[in-house]
């Protein structure tokens, strides 16, 4: 069966699959790094599986383990860096449930470490009586293969991730989120409470099917705190997604402040100007559409004035350059925010194979060796997981440190 979606079709035909594509997605993976070529070519020959393609490229993948009458699990599902932000790891995961084989099943059974929401959004729920689920667990049964790698650090920012199965793991795991998220709602109602303004940009990106990558509110707080305590006049954001963090941070502007946001999409650019027209910041800011690289090109090229806050949220394989571009644009006593640079962890391997981490990495060894720059990172978790943001002040001259975290 193939279904088509713009560039993208998903196949369930194995003569596509792209057998070293699969190996690499796993490889980034928490669950199955450094799996034997020969166990993958057991377990794609056993199982049900979909692949993405973009023209002739595989960029993602899931299988199900099934009877095809009365069970099914669905597992490894990946969507590579480039292609995520698009809602395609939600279309291939309804392309799943859909499918004519797995239909009438009594059970239909996941385990996450990080995607909750994603899964939810296509029906799943947590097992009614978990108590009722046990396991034989071999957690580092690859690890224990001559031609395994050590398992990569757990991933982050894949817009879906399905592990084999281990219910005792993922009931485990979603506790340790629960109780962080949990805590994120307990400060959000003291410190930043509920906001029907804020509420309706949520509720806007949702129904626009815009992946859940926003700032948590407790962030977005944290983020207007900081444009307040810099007396920011002049604010910079790339990455708007539907404007939600954009609210939060021309909230603390004064009435001549200015915002400036990048977004690569238009029709999220158009979804982010009606929720800040909403929020009565339509006048504040600007927000200007296409390639992030090219818009601050020509904010250089026009000399625009420098600015006080700079807030990176965009794809991670472009943070350093998009750093670079925000030193240009600034000036002394500028603070650069940079969200999304602990990656679950995974920033502290060289060898993730995974460009967002790549980008990140390579921006922190620009930042450390920089002159004007004195930065550091704090480890975050809570309602979006285990992840962190990266904070750096813009210096006359060579400060004499560097990363700090």
């Amino acid at each position: 069966m193939e279904h088509v979606r713009g560039p993208y079709t998903i196949s369930t035909d194995p003569r596509r699959l792209d057998e070293s594509a699969v190996r690499r997605f796993l490889a980034q993976s928490y669950w199955a790094a450094g799996i034997p070529a020969d166990t993958l070519r057991c377990s794609l020959a056993g199982a049900l599986c979909f692949g993405m393609f973009h023209g002739t490229e595989q960029v993602g993948f899931c299988r199900v383990v099934t009877d095809r009458a009365t069970f099914a699990w669905l597992c490894d599902v990946w969507i590579e860096e480039p292609h995520r932000g698009e809602g395609l790891g939600q279309w291939l995961v309804e392309t799943v449930v859909a499918h004519p084989d797995l239909q009438g099943l009594r059970r239909l059974l996941l385990a996450t470490r990080d995607a909750h929401s994603l899964y939810a959004r296509c029906g799943f729920r947590a097992p009614t009586r978990p108590e009722a689920f046990m396991e034989i667990h071999h957690p580092d049964i690859y690890r224990t293969t001559a031609e395994s790698p050590p398992p990569a650090s757990p991933g982050a920012g894949a817009v879906a991730r399905a592990e084999p199965p281990s219910p005792a793991l993922a009931e485990r795991t979603h506790a340790e989120q629960d109780l962080w998220t949990k805590v994120d709602g307990a400060l959000e109602a003291w410190l930043a409470p509920a906001d029907p303004v804020l509420a309706a940009a949520a509720a806007a990106a949702t129904q626009a099917g815009l992946p859940e990558i926003a700032v948590a509110p407790a962030q977005g707080r944290f983020l207007e705190v900081l444009a307040r305590a810099t007396g920011a006049r002049r604010i910079l954001e790339i990455g708007t997604l539907a404007g939600y963090s954009t609210i939060w941070l021309a909230r603390a502007l004064p009435a001549d402040g200015r915002l400036v946001t990048l977004e690569i999409d238009p029709g999220r650019a158009r979804l982010a100007q009606e929720n800040l027209e909403r929020a009565g910041l339509g006048t504040r800011v600007e927000v200007i559409d296409g390639p992030a690289i090219e818009s601050l090109a020509a904010l250089r090229a026009a000399r625009a004035a420098p600015f006080d806050l700079v807030f990176i949220d965009a794809d991670k394989q472009n943070s350093r350059a998009y750093v670079e571009n925000a030193l240009a644009l600034s000036r002394p006593g500028t603070l650069v925010v940079v969200d999304n640079v602990v990656r679950n962890g995974r920033v502290i391997n060289a060898d993730t194979g995974d460009a967002g981490v790549d980008g990140v990495r390579s921006m922190m060894d620009w930042i450390a060796s920089h002159p004007r720059l004195r930065a550091s990172a704090l480890q975050t978790v809570g309602a979006k997981g285990h992840d962190g943001m990266l904070l750096a002040v813009v210096e006359d001259g060579p400060p004499g440190a560097g990363v700090s975290g």
